[in-house]
């Protein structure tokens, strides 16, 4: 048996036929704007995460992944703890 899994992230905003609104992107950007707190992020995090795991199980996917939702992307996190980068 060979396992198939999701490499990398998903796509941060949604497509653009696809009728949804991306709850995760506003909230990040209402946090930058001081209208959101943490606790909204994280729900909108969890949402999101909920609705990609069903995805990979509709999918038949054997290996499940959160999409790696709770960075806005790869290199933030870790540029953001080093000195000299803002």
């Amino acid at each position: 048996m060979i396992a198939t899994t999701v490499v990398g992230s998903y796509p941060k905003p949604p497509l653009p036929d696809s009728g949804k609104p991306f709850e995760l992107r506003r909230t990040r950007r209402a946090m930058e704007r001081g209208e959101a707190t943490p606790a909204d992020l994280e729900r909108a995090q969890d949402r999101l995460v909920t609705e990609l795991i069903k995805e990979q199980e509709e999918a038949g996917i054997d290996v499940i992944s959160d999409g790696h939702v709770r960075w806005d992307d790869l290199v933030t996190p870790f540029a953001g703890r080093m000195a000299g980068f803002e």
